[in-house]
């Protein structure tokens, strides 16, 4: 009998869950993780894996830092722009530093010689095994499983466990959670086989990092199950605009910390007052981040033409310190808030996925290099420019406009009648798995399994 190890830090998420639940169609499940969860499908079991000291999780930390700097970078615009993203460090002595050393490593041509960000990474696990790994006992191929997140960074105290069970026998596979993983360094190479979620990102994958000769499946985008199975059990979503309706606009914040989404917050008052000037009596609907921090926001209060749309639904103080609070939505309530919308404006965020499975009309936001004239535009779009996937998928298939008064001038037309036809949203959330269908992922997952056979 087929034996599934599904290694998690944290599985509290309804996405993990309704993994296990599909795995448990194919053998046992056992879920190895720090904490009990609430709850498991039937016939799943729960191990705990006590939590490391914090010198070793502190250890860990440095070293995959390390190993980030020292390894090969994957040629993807995520690490070659490496300088436009890091603007977490405040310093700018150890920014400047950080990023002169970065680009020197890329231009003085250290990143062909190299070794993979894995091989350094695991170096000290795989040599504390040889020294004296847990005498696990031996299963025969095929029929053991460890599964984990393919990024490295994540997980960091479950890495020595899944291989110290390689080593006794177990298959490695590494599942790859979202589309802008592939284009990480941190990615997972040395891997039984691969479960991604969709054959988008096998293909980005294989061709990033050279990965062959190991298995690949793609099992569709759990994270939106939940609200594709909700969707399909409602009446489709109107379409045309009653007459004399002011026009609705839906935005979904794209950032979520006190560095970018100050910035972001200047790029949509901006938005704010374009649309005023000629649509005064359009609205947009502004939903926040599901992690945000108190006050955030409070510009956008200001703008008349600006409704902040809360998301309905429990939340948590993350921290226990009132800082930042974790909302946590519902299918419901999303479709709620795009019903309201008679058109949604896409930042390339995962909610553009949802805006195309409910089937609502999109236009797509992305400013060209020449066209950053402001500090917060420069800010904004240098950070989602290091994103390889959404120059691949959402500006190449989503109706784009490149400046602000082109984009108010689609507002304009949409006024007028002129929608953007949400077949373009469909077409996406299809490449990337969003609405994959679920009848089809039993057989392909089998197929996947029997190539260990």
């Amino acid at each position: 009998m087929r034996i599934f190890y599904f290694l998690l830090e944290d599985i509290k998420n309804q996405r993990e869950l309704r993994e296990v639940e599909f795995l448990s169609g194919f053998g046992r499940v056992v879920v190895l993780s720090h904490d009990r969860p609430e709850s498991l499908p039937a016939g799943a079991r729960w191990f705990r894996v006590r939590r490391p000291p914090a010198w070793f999780v502190s250890f860990l930390t440095l070293w995959r830092k390390a190993s980030l700097a020292c390894g090969k970078a994957v040629p993807s615009r995520y690490n070659l722009e490496f300088p436009a993203r890091n603007v977490y460090i405040r310093n700018r002595f150890l920014k400047g530093l950080v990023d002169f050393a970065w680009t020197a490593k890329l231009r003085s041509g250290l990143n062909r010689v190299a070794p993979r960000y894995d091989k350094i990474f695991f170096l000290p696990m795989r040599l504390a095994l040889a020294i004296g790994g847990p005498k696990l006992r031996r299963r025969r191929p095929g029929q053991s499983f460890a599964l984990i997140d393919a990024i490295l960074v994540r997980n960091l105290p479950f890495w020595p466990v899944a291989l110290a069970m390689r080593a006794r026998g177990s298959s490695l596979v590494g599942v790859v959670k979202s589309w802008d993983n592939p284009f990480y360094s941190q990615l997972l190479n040395d891997a039984d086989g691969f479960i991604t979620w969709a054959d988008a990102m096998t293909r980005d994958v294989r061709g990033l990092h050279a990965v062959d000769g190991v298995p690949f499946v793609s099992w569709g985008a759990s994270p939106f199950r939940p609200f594709v199975e909700h969707v399909d059990g409602l009446e489709p979503a109107i379409a045309d605009r009653p007459a004399g309706k002011p026009l609705t606009i839906g935005y979904a914040a794209a950032y979520h910390d006190t560095v970018m989404s100050v910035e972001e917050v200047s790029l949509v008052v901006d938005i704010a007052d374009a649309l005023k000037s000629r649509l005064p009596e359009a609205r947009l609907l502004f939903r926040p981040y599901p992690v945000n921090y108190e006050g955030i926001y409070d510009r956008l209060k200001a703008c008349d033409n600006v409704e902040i749309v809360e998301i309905a639904g429990p939340s948590a103080d993350r921290f226990g310190d009132g800082r930042e609070r974790i909302f946590f939505g519902s299918p419901e309530e999303k479709v709620d808030y795009l019903d309201r919308c008679d058109l949604f404006v896409s930042m390339a965020t995962s909610f553009t996925i949802e805006a195309a499975i409910r089937r609502r009309p999109i236009v797509h936001f992305w400013l060209p290099p020449e066209a950053r004239a402001k500090p917060h535009e420069r800010k904004v779009f240098d950070c989602i420019d290091t994103n390889d996937h959404l120059e691949l998928y959402y500006t190449r298939l989503l109706p784009t406009c490149r400046s602000v008064p082109e984009l108010i001038e689609a507002f304009a037309a949409a006024g007028g009648g002129a929608l953007p036809d949400p077949k373009a949203g469909e077409i996406l959330a299809d490449e990337l798995g969003a609405r994959m269908a679920d009848l089809k992922a039993p057989q392909r997952f089998e197929a996947f399994l029997r190539e260990w056979a």
